[in-house]
């Protein structure tokens, strides 16, 4: 079976990051809201965040597909790896 994609991107709205074994794809859907689906190993998360002056201001984990336990610790190294992905590739 396979897998359909969650939302379609075209090269203008979205931003793909691959590296090693975590995939991250961008969708801006609003002035500075973004969605991103973050893949890291098996686990897979629905992100919104929100964006001012190259920093997260608003940070959400709206879906987890997988077995992770959501902690305090988890949301900000989320938040770190979503930060790097999208300012620095």
């Amino acid at each position: 079976m396979q897998q359909l994609k969650l939302f379609m991107c075209d090269n203008v709205s979205c931003k793909t990051v691959n590296i090693e074994s975590i995939a991250a794809a961008f969708r801006r859907v609003g002035d500075s809201t973004y969605e991103v689906i973050l893949e890291i190993n098996s686990n897979k998360f629905l992100i919104l965040f929100q964006t001012t002056m190259n920093k997260i201001e608003q940070f959400e984990v709206l879906a987890v597909k997988g077995f992770v336990s959501v902690s305090k610790n988890i949301l900000k190294t989320l938040k770190r790896i979503v930060y790097k992905l999208y300012f620095e590739y």
